[in-house]
């Protein structure tokens, strides 16, 4: 009997359990189907959902690495249901039935499942965000709730089920590279002038077009890529050889995709990088390597938009400023709960306030998606319960950093520093927008979940 557990227990788990293996794969294969409804693109597409599925549970660390790089490339959110977003639709469908099928194989394995730092926060970040859809006024398909939350999942999958710095070197390379084919693309659309309809007068009157790359607004792209530059700089500092080249390169690509965003939170947030990686000797070479691309590559028209931050009188910053005190007002007279969840549009055309910038002369009425700031925008949305489980996430991932900088090893702390320059970034450029869309939410819960793990490995590794 205990030749036969040790032959079992150098096999793969899912072949103990092919009943589990076959339901997951043929519901997968179902949800596909259906998601694009039976159009000509079915069957490719149901085979290759098939493939990525059935991988995944294999090898659950490839199948999240193949995740998170298919992640940008989705749909980008309408207010339509999963028909409209079937691509959006399947990846949600696919990232709960990765953390179905890994909690089962826990279960049958016989092992207890882990409750990583940050757990009790996304659990409660998530709840909140349900508490939210039926206050709105408007209904929310389902598969948009998913499509814009399913980055908790995603951490709950890498901190839970990733139990070994091998499989986590897939969730970080992937983070990697996803980052690095949105920069390299954006660069190309700046390049050849492939420009979206979304722009800005400068203050000498030339008009700049922006990139958006697969995302719908310069903004999101910005906060996409943004996200990679101290993602690629903190683990260069652990890392040797190509390892680091290729980091060095990742972060010089996506800074100056960032920079060609003309996004003003975006470079805000890379500014204060030198601030935060200032005590590491290690990181200065890669900031002077990243000042240099900045000053290089960044146009002129860049800096006279940067130029303009402080200037109130420009229509672009009184638009932000009516915005802010729009998210405000709306607080105030929905302080529990707030409007509901992705109501923002609403409560802003419901209020009869004259002083109203963003409608502007003639134009037809075009309501803003949200109120430009992350954290007025939950206020107005959903109150004083989602403000304080967004909170409650900012305390527990400092907390996390903290625990993470004090690591056994080096390449923990280097995770550590890579989660601060992060949570840095993005606390800064969601001062001025709100890029927590669904791709951008999915990349930033996966490295959540990547340095919780870390943090469990490395307890691990200090114990033995």
């Amino acid at each position: 009997m205990d030749a036969s557990r040790a032959v079992a227990g150098r096999l793969p788990s899912w072949t103990r359990a092919p009943a589990l293996f076959a339901g997951t794969a043929a519901l997968g294969a179902f949800g596909a189907l259906a998601s694009y409804e039976l159009s000509p693109a079915a069957l490719p597409a149901a085979l290759a959902a098939l493939a990525a599925i059935s991988l995944g549970i294999w090898r659950l660390e490839i199948g999240i690495a193949i995740l998170i790089l298919i992640n940008p490339f989705t749909e980008n959110i309408t207010t339509g249901g999963v028909s409209s977003n079937p691509i959006v639709a399947f990846l949600a469908m696919w990232i709960i039935l990765l953390l179905v099928t890994a909690a089962a194989r826990e279960l049958v394995d016989g092992r207890p499942l882990r409750r990583p730092p940050m757990l009790a926060a996304a659990v409660l970040f998530f709840i909140a965000a349900i508490v939210a859809v039926p206050v709105a006024d408007q209904t929310i398909p389902p598969g948009k709730f998913l499509a814009f939350y399913s980055g908790v999942p995603v951490y709950l999958l890498v901190a839970m089920f990733i139990d070994s710095w091998q499989k986590l070197r897939w969730v970080l390379g992937a983070i990697l590279a996803a980052g690095l084919i949105i920069s390299v693309h954006a660069i190309w659309q700046y390049a050849t002038g492939h420009f979206s309809q979304v722009g800005f007068i400068g203050p000498s009157g030339s008009v700049q077009l922006r990139i958006e790359s697969t995302f719908p607004h310069p903004n999101q792209l910005a906060g996409f890529i943004g996200i990679v530059v101290p993602v690629a700089i903190g683990l260069a500092s652990a890392a040797r050889g190509w390892s680091r080249t290729a980091c060095i390169a990742v972060a010089t690509l996506a800074l100056a995709a960032t920079v060609l965003t003309f996004s003003r939170g975006a470079a805000v947030a890379a500014l204060v990088l030198p601030f935060v990686y200032r005590p590491v000797r290690r990181a200065w070479p890669l900031l002077l390597v990243a000042a240099a691309a900045l000053v290089l590559l960044a146009p002129s028209i860049w800096q006279e938009r940067i130029t303009a931050i402080g200037n109130t009188s420009n229509p672009e910053i009184r638009t932000r400023l009516d915005l802010w005190s729009s998210a405000e007002q709306t607080f105030v007279d929905h302080p529990l709960v707030g409007t509901g969840l992705d109501s923002f549009s609403q409560a802003y055309l419901a209020q009869e306030r004259p002083e109203r910038t963003y409608l502007g002369g003639d134009a037809p009425i075009q309501a803003p998606d949200t109120a430009h700031n992350l954290y007025l925008n939950t206020l107005a949305e959903q109150g004083i319960v989602g403000a304080a489980a967004l909170a409650l996430v900012i305390f527990a991932l400092a907390r996390l950093i903290m625990l993470l900088r004090r690591g056994v090893l080096a390449r923990t702390r280097a995770i550590g520093l890579t989660l601060l320059g992060t949570a840095v970034v993005v606390f800064v450029h969601n001062l001025f927008d709100v890029t927590l869309i669904p791709k951008t939410s999915i990349l930033l819960w996966a490295l959540f979940g990547a340095a919780a793990a870390a943090f469990e490995l490395d307890r691990l590794d200090a114990s033995t």
